[in-house]
Parts: C-alpha cells; structure tokens; sequence
C-alpha cells in the first residue's frame, strides 16, 4: 500500500474517532439532585467544563430529569425548569441566567373619525374595547390612543 493510501486511511480514521468523541451520549437520572452535582456529573461524561458566576447562577437548585443524548438534548432536558440559560463554544458551556422577556410595549392607534361626506367629527369618544382606556377626537376628528397590545 502507497504512502499516500497509508495517510489517507489514517487521517479518515482520526476524523472518525473524533467526531465519535463528540458525539458521545451521556446518560443519567437525577431525582431533586443539585445543579452543581448535575454540572459534574455531565462534565465527567463528557469532557465539556462548565463557567458560571455563583452569584448570577444558584447552582443550589434542585433538578429532576431522566435524560440520555449529546449534550444540547440533556442540556436542554436538565435546565428546562430552571432559569438558567447556555451557550456552548468548542469544549466550554457558559451558564448564564435567562434573559427575562420584556413585557409588551403600548402600541399607540391613532385615526380621523368621519361623517359620512368624510368630514373630520369633533369630540367623538373613543374606547379601547374590554379596558378602561379612552380619548376624543380633537377638531378635525383626529384621535391618538396608547393601547395594550
């Protein structure tokens, strides 16, 4: 066999076992077991090390779950009751608190009030439907009006 062939095979079987290396399933069953214990556990699994802030992340929190997958599916499995968030890059996971989602901002609607020759109706009460929320068209029978969304 070439030199060449000998390379070839070689090089195929490195790519192999390191894709199989990342690819590796890690399996357990926690029942009310902490994070901290839960973050060792799947780092001995999987090679991958954990970075955190104590003081953004209890890692006190219990967790329950029964998982087996790569590390994206027990991660999204172990921290999906918890408010923890994570990011993988190369070999490190990032635990970071959920970013909390912003509550809906008011939508301003605003508009003319016409008669039925198109023009402009003064003081017509407008109402947001089912809330407590209302103005008046001004002279020319414009209206603005901050709703809930």
């Amino acid at each position: 066999m070439s030199f060449l062939k000998k390379l070839l095979i070689t090089v195929i079987l490195l790519c192999a076992g390191a894709s199989a290396a990342f690819a590796q399933t890690i399996t357990a069953d926690y029942n009310s077991v902490k994070l901290s214990q839960v973050i060792s556990d799947i780092q001995k699994q999987s090679g991958y090390h954990f970075v955190y802030n104590n003081s953004l992340v209890d890692v006190e929190m219990p967790v329950t779950a029964r998982v087996s997958g790569d590390i994206r599916q027990v991660l999204d499995v172990v921290l999906a009751d918890l408010p923890v968030d994570y990011e993988i890059l190369d070999r490190q996971i990032t635990l970071s608190p959920k970013k909390k989602k912003e509550a809906p901002g008011k939508l301003t609607v605003s508009g003319v009030v016409t008669d039925d020759t198109g023009a402009g109706l003064p003081g017509v009460f407008v109402l947001e439907k089912g809330r407590n929320n209302a103005t008046s068209t001004d002279n020319n029978g414009r209206y603005s009006l901050s709703v809930s969304p």
